[in-house]
């Protein structure tokens, strides 16, 4: 657990650089002095929909990866790309090798 006097001065900290628009301050105060560092290294964290946006240009990114992947072997079912199984419940071939009359 943190003093109040800790909780106060870093409080006082994340509101004088406006830290709440980027992160919520139980996330800044984990690790305030790495948090401090990397800003005063220039970096800022993402606004909450510029983080929307990164996360959406990442799953978009990565679909078109997938589908690229699978684009030759893919079926489109339902609006979605689907990927056919090819299996069988048994192997056929040893099926071809039993014995499947009945003994007289």
């Amino acid at each position: 657990m943190y003093t109040d006097e800790h909780i106060e001065y870093w409080g006082e900290v994340f509101v004088a650089h406006d830290l709440g628009r980027y992160m919520a301050f139980a996330v800044f105060l984990c690790d305030p002095h790495g948090e401090m560092a990397a800003i005063a290294a220039g970096y800022r964290p993402l606004l909450p929909r510029q983080r929307a946006v990164q996360q959406r240009i990442d799953a978009e990114a990565i679909t078109a990866d997938l589908t690229a992947d699978i684009a030759e072997r893919a079926v489109l079912r339902n609006q979605a790309l689907v990927e056919p199984i090819h299996r069988h419940a048994w192997d056929v071939s040893r099926v071809r090798q039993c014995n499947l009359r009945r003994p007289s």
